[in-house]
């Protein structure tokens, strides 16, 4: 747990804010201790940044004000208007949540509520950038109304961000020795970066330690194969730190030498396994967890969800993200190093490396296939 709490020691680390050069120069370290050449890779986009807290209000019917997070990518705006239900919305890729919609005098939406289905509210990220304002309220913000929101219902909704155009962000790789003879590579990530405002120890401070633990410690490997580790920024962006990567492997022409991506996110505390997983790989996940944690309770995700291996998997690439769940203070402050459980840290550790030692041995015995 020690590079879960070094990292989370240092705070928030949005990517765009320019705050984590302590978290690339730490990770850079770390990985030349355990061995690896270790490199950073930096990409630009435009960036996003919260300026003051969001407020939301009921003016109509009663008054109340609505506890709120601002979703990245928001608009700014102070609004007023009309609520009216606008069905299901994809958030992230993972959840699908009821929202709502704020129409102005002239019947136009001007903003946008999305109701969390299951817990408080706490901020994520919008597929692409919004002008109005957005944001996100807990599953119990309609108690008042008895649960069902009523007919001409008014609020007014207050967000004050700003977009910010050439942004950085930096991924840190780390090259294990005989990669370069390597003819099948299995690419280990995790992501270092935190949602704003949080520590970010479980989400994913945890997959970052148990990532270099492993990067630390002797894995069994055929001859040809060799693993590659790689610490991604820009996950709570959709993915902006792995899409790079991806982006410059393609560009490379070695892209199809990776025949497995491991994601490891949020494995520091929950109750049971959830697994991202495809139809390629369930079986190889399904091997691994027999074997080390037998009694686990597992539910797997297949389709997979998003997360850093997501876009390895629409280009192709085998993948698994390994994730505990559930974790109800996660994108918050709450989400601290004193929470995080050494078992579960361990058990996470001790499964990838048998995923990552069962692949290498077939891949060596089929040459192109890490389920036999």
């Amino acid at each position: 747990m020690r590079i879960a709490r070094a990292l989370a020691a240092l705070g928030p680390r949005f990517t765009g804010a320019g705050n984590d050069e302590q978290a690339v120069t730490l990770l850079l370290n770390e990985m030349r201790l355990a061995g690896l050449q270790a490199t950073r890779q930096a990409y630009t986009f435009v960036g996003w940044e919260l300026l003051a807290p969001p407020r939301l209000q009921i003016v109509e019917p009663g008054f109340s004000e609505i506890p709120c997070a601002v979703m990245i990518r928001s608009g700014s705006g102070n609004i007023r208007g009309r609520l009216r239900p606008a069905g299901l919305r994809s958030v992230v890729g993972v959840f699908n949540w009821e929202s709502f919609e704020v129409l102005n005098e002239a019947n136009e939406v001007s903003g946008l509520i999305i109701q969390r289905s299951d817990g408080p509210a706490i901020p994520q990220c919008l597929d692409e950038a919004l002008s109005i304002p957005a944001v996100i309220v807990g599953s119990d913000w309609l108690d008042a109304f008895g649960g069902t929101l009523p007919e001409n219902v008014i609020v007014t909704l207050s967000v004050e961000c700003r977009h910010k155009p050439d942004c950085s962000g930096f991924n840190v790789v780390g090259a294990m020795d005989g990669l370069q003879d390597a003819t099948a590579e299995i690419l280990v990530c995790a992501h270092f970066d935190t949602m704003y405002g949080s520590p970010g120890a479980n989400d994913n401070a945890s997959g970052v330690d148990v990532a270099l633990q492993l990067a630390a410690q002797p894995l069994t490997l055929p001859p040809g194969v060799a693993v590659r580790f790689v610490i991604f920024s820009g996950e709570e962006w959709i993915q902006l730190g792995a899409n790079a990567y991806l982006g410059a492997r393609k560009r490379a022409g070695d892209l199809a030498q990776i025949k497995l991506v491991l994601n490891i996110d949020m494995v520091g505390k929950g109750s049971y396994l959830w697994p991202s997983v495809t139809d390629d790989t369930e079986p190889l996940f399904r091997q691994a967890a027999a074997e080390v944690l037998p009694q686990a309770h597992v539910v797997y995700h297949n389709p997979p969800m998003k997360g850093d291996h997501y876009p390895f998997h629409v280009a192709g690439i085998p993948s698994i993200m390994l994730l505990w769940w559930p974790d109800n203070v996660y994108h918050t402050l709450h989400d601290v190093a004193d929470a995080l459980d050494d078992k579960t840290l361990l058990h996470s550790k001790e499964l990838a490396a048998r995923i990552i030692e069962i692949a290498a041995q077939n891949l060596a015995s089929t040459k192109d296939q890490i389920c036999v």
